[in-house]
């Protein structure tokens, strides 16, 4: 991403506040309304700097129809025109305030003969920090992600892992890719693709219930562990994650019936694998399966 030429008009308008005047809902405040009170509230919209993104999809295939949008923390989509083009897969957003956003672009499939669409949407997303005009947008980083199994027991099919980038300031899905992926997807593939610099969570959800994740790493860094930092310009290892199936099951009784009751699994060793678990209503015991071995 690189700032559009100086020359460029700024623009000036209104997006999405909150009160008393924050584009960020957590930065808001709060107001009690009370059954039969009257409060009076006053909001005065600021007039704001509105910035353009602008940028490049991709892999565009002929014959496919492309959605671009942006959403911001809410998962509201920003109030703006996209415009695209398809031969180039260049798009231009006007009028968007500052913010954290989502870029996401769906890209539809054409209908076969019978009218029926027979793939799924290629989807692609990016978040952005927008504080000043960006162009260039999805000329991002990619980052390979690699598989391994460590069973004690195994059968013949591939056993499949997603992992997932998380932004860690804005708690948005970032990318997902699904290694190894299918052999009939000839399309698929084996990276995060397009991703800009950052810090982020990264996840990895197995395919099987009867597996879980005995480590993911990048490189030096212990990613159950630790959160991945993305440099401008930077070329990052491999996510390597290795799938395990050695599970382990944990009962708990309760002595008292009738009680309200919660159990916490904490994991010293990984804090991030700990889990919360109500009893259900009229229950007197709880299980957890399928926990990682020697976790909690």
């Amino acid at each position: 991403m690189q700032e559009l030429p100086k020359n460029r008009k700024p623009q000036g308008g209104y997006g999405l506040q909150f009160y008393p005047g924050t584009a960020d809902a957590q930065s808001a405040s709060a107001f009690q309304l009370r059954a039969g009170a009257n409060v009076h509230v006053t909001h005065t919209f600021i007039k704001q700097r509105l910035f353009q993104v602008s940028g490049t999809v991709h892999g565009v295939l002929p014959d496919s129809s492309l959605d671009v949008n942006l959403t911001d923390s809410l998962g509201e989509r920003a109030p703006a025109n996209p415009q695209f083009d398809p031969k180039t897969g260049d798009f231009q957003i006007p009028g968007i305030p500052a913010g954290i956003y989502q870029l996401t672009a769906v890209q539809f499939h054409a209908q076969s003969s019978a009218g029926v669409v027979t793939d799924p949407p290629l989807i692609a997303t990016q978040t952005l920090h927008v504080d000043r005009d960006l162009t260039g947008v999805g000329s991002g980083i990619s980052i390979p992600v690699q598989v391994r199994d460590d069973f004690s027991h195994a059968g013949n099919e591939a056993h499949q892992v997603n992992v997932v980038l998380v932004a860690k300031d804005s708690g948005l899905n970032v990318a997902v890719v699904t290694v190894p992926p299918r052999p009939e997807d000839r399309r698929a593939s084996n990276k995060l693709e397009n991703l800009s610099p950052g810090t982020y969570w990264v996840e990895a959800q197995p395919g099987f219930p009867q597996d879980y994740v005995g480590e993911l790493r990048c490189g030096s860094l212990d990613l159950l562990r630790e959160v991945l930092v993305i440099a401008p310009g930077a070329s990052v290892p491999s996510i390597d994650v290795t799938l395990r199936n050695d599970v382990a099951q944990l009962s708990v009784t309760l002595k008292q019936k009738g009680r309200s009751a919660a159990v916490v699994i904490y994991s010293r060793d990984y804090p991030r694998r700990s889990l919360l678990m109500p009893f259900p209503s009229g229950s007197e015991s709880i299980s957890a399966t399928n926990l990682p071995w020697r976790s909690c």
